[in-house]
């Protein structure tokens, strides 16, 4: 009797199973685990054995015992791996047990339990207590013997190629054969699959199999000590009819041919399984067998199986239709994190990285050990999944990278120098230790890799003039003060900035915790910025929850993604200890040219430097401001202006822009190379609703550099116009000049200034300020490669640069990254003034396809030199 999917009904099935399992639950039965050894430590058997951060100590757990193995023993005495025991302690792996042990942590079968569940934890019957066990890799002698003469499992074909191919996972390193640096050991390739999908396994047996004289179970268990009702042990039965189907939330497995001795079994795990490595083992025993002597075979398979979050299945909560976004934000491994400002926009090329060698391992080790060195039901949700990510990948929280934002950086590396995650992630691996330093685009540039790497479709978003609200009132208040001696108004430091650009993170799930309408893409980050959950961490937040406003009922951090997208800037001057006076409202300042790299699967192939003049013609850059908010100034806008500031923290009155007696406008020579003068131009303009004369007493026009986070230092340079008379309408423009002797020795790394000009005016007695940012550019590095190259087969490229400086460039340092090329590093001799440099680099690609190929330059006197060159690399 079978279902409409063809599947056995579950009455037959609840019935084959009573039956089984009280054949086998006597204390006579015997189950022998055999199989390969394994080729590869499991990843929570790597977890163990490196945790550091969390415990304290290197195999310390939560009772606080340490064991070699990871077991724990009843009668707390420290075992050793093979030892032999008679009664019932709990073991280890490879012990042999002769009566009723129970077999614990890191071992391939617990207990001889049969496990059944099909999905993120069903419950089955408890195992019986005492079934001996005889689980020793390889098998002695006589269990040899034993084992040739019953129906047994001879071995796996895993049909790699194929697999990964049909489950988008053939570009990751680790399914191919390949040799580990260092020791050039021979690795084994891995099968990587996605859950919800069917994967072909070749199963080879002793004799032929027949149904009605065998049974044939399959079983998948992950974690050192799993558990069906946690949803880290499953076994389910095949099913016989190869146009069979199983349903989409459980664990299915059916024949689809065979021949003679060898079978083709088609698998699909649960569309809501746990992600990460699943050792696959085959329960194996004749129906015509002695009562009294009731025997199972378990052969584990010596390879893990990788399962991953499967965006092109329906059924995941990752599931995105469009085939190019997918090859974007899934499968393409290099891009672009945008930087700058709005109006002078900065390409930096990225090498994601996600499929080369460890990186999806140290992928699932981060979350290993982020839930505590154990797979949970957790890991099976990709809300859940993402927020740990942004936690794993900050340090402050024991992650990847340390954020440092001080311009000193001599215990590690400048965060402008890094441009593959490649790089930083396998440091980490390596030093055990967090990776000095990052800031926010490497933040976001390792969280994608980590999210491709897992299956999550992700992108990293950058907004321009992001603000930073840390009170939770969803405004940022800017506060000034007259200084004393000059009479000049003073920012004062307070807890809310706006920042020149931020760089988070979006990732593409449904939302069924939200209910309809807040399903897509969902701001992550991994910046460590403001405390969530005591920990720093951030969302994922709905974009479309955020447009419009509606924080009220949201988790995970919308009231902070809302103000950085569309908070008002409110400025205020200080008159006495208590009383202050609103100067002015900007609902327009923040929020601009929200960036992301242009869907289009490919390497980032345009300018570096990007201006107002060629946005939006080929420039690679896609805009996505409209998805954040309405557009500027609109009900709309102000409407979900209102509505969040009703939800915030701190509720005050949303305020609107005062109209203003005198305006300025700051003037922008966008596209000025570092080294060169440039001209700061002010533009006074009176509009007074009388259409009377306006007269300025004080006009001062000051220059401060600016780090990208928008804190400012000491003012450099300054000009001030007194008793300037405007009649009604009329525009007056002040303008003076700066050498590149005036500003170099003040600028920091991203050569951004703050131009702010204050005017007093005589009539009202009102004070008005305007603030523009104005950054120089870089110059670039000059890349020419060939067009294409061969696998393992050294070529060159050669380099070159400008030095825009009328002094040498001093203390060199050259880096040149791609995803499956031997890096290179090389200290160069300083770079004359106002000369061309050239230098030759030889390349050896480990790996084929098209590659980007990209070159930093950091010196004492410019940081952040960046030049590249896509290469397509023949096998």
């Amino acid at each position: 009797m079978k279902d409409k999917r063809g599947k056995r009904s579950p009455q037959r099935r609840r019935r084959k199973n009573h039956e089984r399992d009280a054949k086998y639950s006597s204390s006579n039965c015997r189950v022998v685990c055999y199989g390969p050894p394994k080729d590869k430590v499991c990843g929570w058997e790597r977890n163990k054995r490196r945790c550091r951060r969390r415990s304290g100590s290197r195999g310390r757990h939560r009772s606080g015992s340490r064991h070699r193995s990871g077991s724990r023993h009843r009668s707390g005495s420290r075992k050793r791996h093979g030892s032999r025991h008679r009664s019932g302690s709990r073991k280890r792996h490879g012990s042999r047990h002769r009566s009723g042990s129970r077999h614990r942590s890191g071992s391939r079968h617990r207990s001889g339990s049969r496990h059944r569940s099909g999905s993120r934890g069903r419950r089955s019957k408890s195992p019986p207590e005492k079934i001996p066990i005889i689980d020793q890799k390889p098998v002695v002698q006589d269990e040899e013997e034993e084992v040739n003469k019953r129906f047994h499992v001879l071995g796996i074909d895993f049909n790699i190629p194929l697999n990964t191919k049909n489950h988008h996972t053939d570009k990751f390193e680790c399914t191919e054969e390949r040799v580990r640096e260092g020791d050039s050991k021979k690795l084994p390739a891995e099968l990587v699959v996605r859950r919800g999908q069917s994967f072909t396994l070749t199963i080879t047996f002793d004799r032929e199999y027949d149904k009605k004289e065998n049974d044939l179970e399959f079983c998948f268990t992950t974690g050192s000590r799993p558990k069906p009702p946690k949803g880290t042990a499953v076994e389910f039965d095949m099913d016989e009819n190869a146009n069979g189907t199983g349903h989409h939330s459980e664990w299915y497995a059916k024949m689809v041919e065979k021949k003679g001795n060898t079978i083709k079994v088609e698998i699909t795990p649960a569309c809501n399984c746990i992600i990460g490595e699943w050792e696959f083992s085959i329960l194996t025993s004749s129906k015509i067998q002695a009562e009294d002597d009731p025997l199972l075979f378990k052969y584990t398979s010596g390879s893990d199986i990788t399962i991953l979050l499967n965006p092109w299945c329906e059924h995941d909560e990752c599931y995105l239709a469009t085939t190019s976004l997918l090859n974007e934000y899934v499968l393409n491994d290099t891009g672009a994190v945008f930087q700058g400002n709005y109006k002078q926009i900065n390409a930096k090329v990225w090498n994601f990285a996600q499929f080369e060698n460890k990186v999806l391992e140290i992928s699932l080790d981060l979350l290993l050990e982020h839930f505590g060195g154990q797979p949970t039901i957790d890991m099976s949700d990709p809300i859940k999944l993402s927020r740990a990510i942004t936690e794993v990948v900050n340090a402050n929280d024991g992650g990847v990278l340390v954020g440092n934002w001080s311009g000193k950086y001599e215990d590690g590396m400048s965060p402008t120098m890094w441009s593959s995650s490649e790089s930083i992630l396998n440091k980490y691996d390596e030093t055990k230790e967090s990776v000095k330093y990052g800031q926010c685009w490497v933040f976001s540039a390792i969280t994608t890799t980590v999210c491709r790497a897992l299956g999550l479709p992700c992108r990293s978003v950058t907004n321009f003039s992001s603000a930073h609200d840390s009170d939770g009132s969803v405004a940022i208040d800017e506060e000034y003060e007259k200084d004393k001696k000059t009479g000049k108004l003073k920012r004062l430091k307070t807890g809310d900035s706006v920042w020149n650009f931020h760089v988070w993170n979006e990732c593409w799930m449904t939302r069924n915790d939200l209910g309809n309408g807040y399903d897509g893409w969902q701001v992550i980050d991994a910046t460590p910025q403001e405390v969530s959950g005591g920990v720093y961490r951030c969302g994922p937040a709905p974009v479309t929850a955020i447009k419009r406003g509606e924080l009220g009922r949201m988790q995970y951090d919308l009231p902070f993604v809302f103000a950085e997208v569309n908070a008002d800037v409110i400025k205020w001057v200080k008159l006495s200890s208590s009383k202050w006076e609103k100067l002015d409202v900007d609902t327009s300042r923040v929020g601009k040219n929200i960036s992301t790299k242009e869907p289009d699967g490919k390497p980032y192939d345009k300018n570096q430097s990007l201006f107002p003049w060629n946005w939006g013609k080929d420039d690679g850059r896609l805009d996505i401001t409209h998805e954040y908010k309405y557009k500027e100034g609109t009900l709309e806008e102000r409407l979900a202006v209102q509505n969040a500031g009703k939800a915030s923290k701190k509720v005050r009155q949303v305020d609107e822009a005062e109209h203003m007696d005198v305006v300025m406008d700051i003037v922008g020579n966008d596209g000025i190379l570092l080294g060169s003068n440039f001209d700061v131009e002010v533009k006074v303009k009176n509009q007074s609703k009388d259409h009377k004369v306006r007269t300025i007493t004080v006009l001062d026009i000051g220059v401060e550099p600016k780090l990208y986070t928008g804190e400012t230092g000491d003012e450099f340079a300054e000009k001030r116009y007194n008793d300037i008379r405007l009649k009604y309408e009329e525009e007056e423009t002040f303008k003076f000049t700066l050498k590149p002797d005036d500003y170099l020795d003040h600028l920091e790394e991203q050569y951004m200034m703050n131009i702010t000009a204050t005017a007093q005016v005589k009539e009202t007695g009102k004070v008005h300020i305007k603030e523009e940012d104005y950054r120089l550019r870089r110059p670039d590095i000059e890349v020419e490669a060939p067009k294409s190259g061969k696998r393992y087969k050294p070529f060159e490229i050669n380099v070159s640069l400008k030095n825009p400086l009328s002094k040498p460039m001093t203390k060199c340092v050259v880096h040149v990254e791609a995803n499956g090329i031997v890096n290179v590093e090389e200290k160069i001799s300083d770079i004359p003034a106002n000369s061309t440099w050239k230098h030759s680099i030889t390349i050896k690609a480990k790996r084929y396809g098209r590659i980007t190929m990209n070159v930093t330059l950091d010196c004492v006197e410019i940081k952040d030199i960046t030049g590249y060159a896509n290469i397509e690399i023949e096998p």
